[in-house]
């Protein structure tokens, strides 16, 4: 069988190359997002989901901001006073306090790891977002920022965190792909993928009744199909839309979250 690489830890990859741009987009976009042309309509409005949770109030706290790079998550914070924007690079963050005042907004940078950030000055949020970082923890830390998020809340604040669904029977079938990828890697039969391993360390979703002494929990689909296979099926332009705009229909049903590959998982301080 092929060995698995190494997984590179987040803040090694986006305190070098991750936030990097090549050519229009960042090195992360290029691995980690579909970006093609027939996909645009429905990545835009997954997107909006985050930010039509909340949409008002005093702060809002972003947990691995990056350098906000896509408008959608611009949006998210307009209707509050200020975004505190906690992120690894010191890159990023210049990018996101520079977006942040040209759509007018107040921004706040504190560059680190969010687990050893004081950010009791601030007082409570209305509104923390963390938007597909957490499962790039080892899953003990996961936890303990959830609950840091969650005590840093205002009263009936919410934690808005979008999360792998590891169970999705469509992640289920990328990950076996991933394996005889590296079986035929091994053989030399394909070529080597030069994009790094990301640590990617997803809980299963019945995991976060762990939580459920401490805040609300609902949990909704964001998003049917990883990415990769939205780009493999959005190549017809009209097959893939009529694709898209199906799975866009299918994640309001309920129970829809237990098949999509990425859901939205809202907790509200109790």
């Amino acid at each position: 069988m092929g060995t698995r690489r190494e997984s590179v830890q987040p803040s090694d990859f986006y305190r070098s190359d991750g936030w990097l741009k090549r050519g229009e987009h960042s090195f992360d976009a290029l691995i980690n997002e579909n970006l093609t042309t027939t996909s645009q309509k429905y990545v835009s409005r997954v997107r909006k989901r985050i930010g039509s949770i909340v949409t008002r109030g005093n702060r809002v706290l972003d947990i691995g901001s990056g350098p906000i790079q896509y408008q959608e998550y611009l949006e998210i914070s307009r209707g509050f006073e200020e975004r505190i924007c906690v992120d690894f690079s010191e890159v990023a963050l210049e990018e996101a306090l520079a977006r942040l005042a040209e759509d007018g907004q107040q921004g706040v940078a504190l560059c680190g790891d969010y687990l050893e950030t004081d950010l009791s000055h601030f007082g409570g949020f209305d509104l923390i977002i963390c938007i597909n970082v957490l499962y790039h923890m080892p899953v003990s830390n996961q936890f303990a920022a959830v609950r840091k998020a969650l005590s840093e809340l205002s009263p009936e604040g919410r934690l808005v965190i979008v999360y792998s669904n590891p169970r999705s029977p469509f992640n289920l079938l990328l990950r076996s792909g991933s394996r005889v990828k590296r079986h035929l890697r091994s053989m030399r039969l394909i070529r080597a993928n030069p994009a790094p391993t990301i640590l990617f360390e997803p809980i299963p979703l019945s995991s976060w009744s762990s939580f459920q002494d401490e805040a609300k929990i609902a949990v909704s689909a964001w998003r049917t199909l990883p990415p990769r296979i939205e780009q493999f099926l959005a190549r017809p332009k009209f097959l893939g839309e009529t694709i898209l705009n199906l799975c866009y229909l299918l994640e309001r049903l309920p129970l829809w979250e237990r098949l999509s590959s990425y859901v939205i998982i809202t907790l509200t301080r109790k």
